[in-house]
């Protein structure tokens, strides 16, 4: 790799950087999976999604409300 460039590994689980930090640095992937996710809020009618809530389960709700 270049002069700039420093390979390193990584292990299952580890993160590189988390939502919202600043960035410095750029990352190569040269070989393996990962995986990239992104925190969401949003609110069905009057109730306010928590992480353990599954869509389905919150449809449910929605769809509830409509009877």
């Amino acid at each position: 790799m270049g002069e700039d460039f420093k390979p390193m590994k990584v292990h299952r689980g580890q993160y590189l950087f988390h939502e919202k930090e600043n960035a410095d640095f750029v990352y190569i992937i040269k070989s393996g999976e990962f995986k990239i996710t992104k925190e969401i809020m949003f609110s069905v009618e009057d109730k306010t999604a928590q992480p353990t809530d599954s869509l389905e389960d919150l449809l449910k709700i929605r769809d509830s409300k409509k009877r």
